[in-house]
């Protein structure tokens, strides 16, 4: 269940290519849940770790 939620999050999920080539990615309405990365797929792993972490607080 926790994982089917996490995936309906993360499809919400907005990314940005930044001037220096990484990314960032952040989940609107879920404050402090934002990660970057050199890649869009490093990224998106951190902003699961970052949104696992937040289910847990």
């Amino acid at each position: 269940m926790i994982i089917e939620y996490c995936q309906k999050v993360l499809d919400k999920a907005e990314y940005k290519k930044l001037e220096d080539g990484t990314w960032f990615a952040e989940i609107p309405g879920f404050n402090g849940v934002w990660a970057n990365g050199k890649r869009v797929e490093e990224c998106r792993k951190e902003l699961i770790t970052v949104l696992e972490e937040w289910n847990n607080l």
